[in-house]
């Protein structure tokens, strides 16, 4: 269904006017109900012009990343391993979007996940690339 977003246990329905909403939201909960999906009421926000879905402000202006997530990356210190280095591209990878032309910034350190020798490279490559993170 267009404008209908899921992820694990999260939907979020979009739509331009009310009765699309109505529509829309009419037809998901007879879906649900048909595979027997209960809803908790406490969790469900209806008809909401706007509000923060996966770590995103949705809104009619559009999608922006919620500050958290870029303070996260700002204030995020240079990797000392490969797997803190995962880390840090993982929540790079999550701002994609926002964040031009991030797959050229990042490509010296894509390498380095498979480096064993950390302490010959931490300060140089790290400190280099490390002003190419901040998102906001």
């Amino acid at each position: 269904m267009e404008g209908l977003f899921i992820y694990l246990d999260d939907l979020l329905v979009t739509s331009i006017s009310l009765d699309e909403q109505r529509n829309k939201r009419f037809l998901v909960l007879f879906r649900l109900q048909e595979a027997c999906i209960r809803l908790s009421k406490d969790k469900c926000v209806w008809v909401n012009p706007s509000l923060d879905f996966l770590e995103h402000h949705v809104s009619p202006q559009g999608i922006r990343p919620l500050t958290n997530g870029v303070e996260a990356i700002q204030t995020h210190a240079p990797p000392r391993s490969s797997k803190k280095l995962h880390t840090l591209l993982d929540m790079l990878q999550y701002y994609t979007r926002f964040v031009p032309k991030l797959a050229e910034h990042t490509s010296k350190l894509q390498p380095m996940l498979h480096y064993t020798e950390w302490a010959l490279l931490l300060s140089n490559e790290m400190e280099v690339h490390g002003h190419h993170w901040r998102c906001g």
